[in-house]
């Protein structure tokens, strides 16, 4: 039972851990779609050709940027998706491990009852025997 528990309290800390770490890769999407839009809204304001050279190059660079913000972006949604199913899962272990504790619980508290029925019917029996020998 007590290892049991443990597994319980281990699986519980897992999947509040595994919140945690869904939070912070949400906090980080979303970041990088803010990234990609201010970019999208900066491309809007001015165009490409009315720039210099520099200020040219400062933009394919942005743009390159900003498609790996975009790829980065559809990875943080996937692990955001692995998260959330490791998360499910831990969920169901615990549920389990939960009900494995419970069947435990049940079984004990039946050899209790047994074992004090045990117990009261053999203290029956040695006074019975312990009136016989009083009478003899």
């Amino acid at each position: 039972r007590r290892a049991a528990e443990g597994k319980a309290r281990a699986l519980q800390s897992d999947d509040e851990v595994a919140e945690a770490e869904l939070g912070e890769v949400r906090v980080a999407l979303e970041r990088a779609r803010l990234r990609q839009r201010w970019e999208q809204l900066r491309d809007l304001v001015g165009a490409r050709g009315d720039m210099s050279d520099e200020a040219r190059a400062a933009f394919d660079k942005a743009a390159a940027d900003q498609a790996m913000e975009g790829k980065e972006a559809e990875s943080y949604q996937r692990a955001l998706d692995v998260a959330e199913v490791q998360i499910r899962e831990a969920r169901v272990a615990v549920m389990a491990l939960e009900e494995q504790i419970a069947a435990q619980e049940r079984r004990q508290s039946r050899i209790a009852a047994d074992d004090a029925e045990l117990t009261t019917a053999l203290r029956a029996k040695i006074a019975r025997k312990q009136r016989r020998l009083d009478e003899a």
